[in-house]
């Protein structure tokens, strides 16, 4: 389940995942399971799709597309 929520200056984002809610604010670190291993990335936006919803961030070297699956952590 998706829900949008706008803050004064960021845009939020809050949906389920793996049971706990996670809250979204642009500009937030994460850490990023990926194929190479684990890497902190910056929360830079979402978009919908039909095969689900697609965050950006920031990471060493541009920017690349993950999932909810893929985050581990606040951090």
């Amino acid at each position: 389940m998706l829900n949008k929520r706008a803050a004064t200056t960021t845009a939020a984002l809050i949906f389920t995942n793996n049971t706990k809610n996670m809250i979204h604010t642009r500009g937030a670190q994460y850490l990023l399971n990926t194929p190479a291993g684990h890497i902190a990335g910056t929360f830079q936006g979402y978009k919908e799709s039909p095969s689900g919803l697609l965050l950006r961030f920031a990471i060493p070297g541009g920017e690349q597309i993950f999932t909810k699956y893929d985050i581990i952590k606040k951090i």
